[in-house]
C-alpha cells in the first residue's frame, strides 16, 4: 500500500469508529430513556396501589408517539356488547347441541350405558 492509500485506511477506520460510538450512544440514551419512563410509571403504579391519588396513564400517555389514539380507541368495547355477544353464542351453542344430541359429540349420557345400567331383567 502506498502513503495515501495508508492513510485513507486510517481515516476510514477512524471515521467508522465515530460512527460507531455516535450509534452507541443514542441507542444508550435510547435505553435510558425507557428505563427512566419505566421507573416513572412502577411509581405510579406503586403510590396507585398504596393508595395515592395519581391517575394511572394510559397506554398513549405512557409511551406518547408510539400507538396511536385511533389504533387504541377501536380496541376498547363496551362491557354490555361483549356480554350480549357472549350470551348470544350460548344460545347458539346450546340449540346447536340439543339439536344433535349427545350421540354426535361422542359423548354418552346417563342413559346410554348399557353394561352399567340396570342388568337386563330386573
Amino acid at each position: 500500500m502506498s502513503y495515501r492509500e495508508i492513510i485513507a485506511a486510517i481515516d476510514g477506520y477512524q471515521s467508522r469508529l465515530k460512527i460507531e460510538q455516535e450509534r452507541m450512544k443514542a441507542d444508550m440514551q435510547v435505553q435510558a430513556i425507557v428505563a427512566y419512563r419505566e421507573a416513572n410509571l412502577i411509581s405510579v403504579l406503586v403510590s396507585r396501589l398504596l393508595g395515592g391519588k395519581a391517575k394511572s396513564p394510559t397506554l398513549a400517555e405512557a409511551f406518547p408517539g408510539i400507538f396511536p389514539e385511533e389504533m387504541l380507541a377501536s380496541r376498547t368495547q363496551d362491557w354490555r356488547i361483549m356480554k350480549d355477544r357472549i350470551a348470544s353464542y350460548g344460545v347458539r351453542h346450546r340449540k346447536r347441541g340439543e339439536q344433535r344430541g349427545n350421540h354426535d359429540r361422542g359423548t354418552t349420557g346417563a342413559g346410554d350405558r348399557g353394561d352399567e345400567a340396570t342388568p337386563p331383567g330386573t
